[in-house]
């Protein structure tokens, strides 16, 4: 069974690598959401069961060119576990997603216009950084908003715009997932909180350089042609998360609704 499953990656993986162009990586995700591909270069396994609500709104922000690559549902949930305590769970979503600056079907000048939509958003945390571009070498931020940080080569203002590294959350690592016991329900509204999952600091600069070492997070195995496709269509990073709690906040709609209003166009959708 391992060695038919490690076959099975080899296989995913290979498809991959033999991608020649953006359109065939976008295909090849919306494979993975869909359950056609088990495995993703970058994700070892089938699609979590928390996210097959969400696989609409992945589809859809496939049309646009824009692949997800990994995100978290809203939830809350209360129940009783094997050692008879009382838990609750609760978690706040987040979307990363990887989409290109400079493809035929894409306007540069209005991915630009989604991602200031995205930043004046009051309910979401943003995090831009570019896959393509290197930054100037940075010290620790110490103020409570991270620097922007243009990149270092000679592009147009608006490319510039695109590939700056943003973050307007705080230095801090913002709890997405959180959890509490008691040794009764009645007991659990009382309970303190405990961390759980972070969503991670983009405050320190520093970890630019290892978020930019792998330049797309679904695919490890860089060759060639993959380094091909990415110099050709300079990818941008975006990555959002809800600041409230149990806000009903779903951020695939919320992204989808800002490509519409920027006026981007569905180039990618499947006939």
């Amino acid at each position: 069974m391992e060695r038919d499953c490690e076959q099975e990656y080899r296989q995913t993986e290979a498809l991959w690598k033999e991608a020649s162009c953006w359109e065939e990586l976008v295909e090849l995700s919306r494979r993975f959401i869909r359950g056609e591909l088990r495995f993703t270069p970058g994700h070892l396994a089938p699609l979590c069961d928390e996210s097959r609500p969400l696989v609409s709104g992945f589809l859809k922000l496939h049309d646009f060119g824009i692949i997800t690559i990994n995100s978290q549902p809203e939830s809350y949930e209360i129940c009783q576990i094997t050692s008879g305590q009382w838990s609750t769970g609760q978690q706040r979503p987040y979307l990363e997603c990887v989409v290109p600056s400079r493809h035929p079907s894409i306007s540069m000048g209005k991915l630009n216009n989604i991602i200031e939509r995205l930043f004046d958003d009051p309910d979401l945390m943003v995090a831009v950084w570019s896959h393509h571009y290197k930054y100037p070498t940075a010290a620790r931020s110490r103020q409570g908003v991270a620097p922007k940080l243009a990149p270092g080569e000679h592009i147009t203002d608006l490319e510039k715009s695109v590939h700056t590294f943003r973050f307007n959350g705080p230095r801090e690592h913002h709890i997405v997932t959180r959890y509490k016991e008691a040794p009764t329900r009645a007991e659990l509204e009382d309970a303190a909180w405990e961390l759980s999952t972070t969503w991670g600091s983009f405050a320190d600069t520093q970890n630019l350089e290892y978020l930019q070492d792998d330049p797309f997070v679904v695919v490890y195995c860089s060759n060639d042609e993959y380094a091909r496709i990415f110099d050709d269509v300079r990818p941008v990073q975006i990555t959002i998360a809800a600041r409230p709690w149990s806000a009903g906040i779903d951020l695939q709609d919320r992204l989808l609704a800002y490509c519409d209003q920027a006026g981007m166009s569905r180039c990618f959708a499947e006939e």
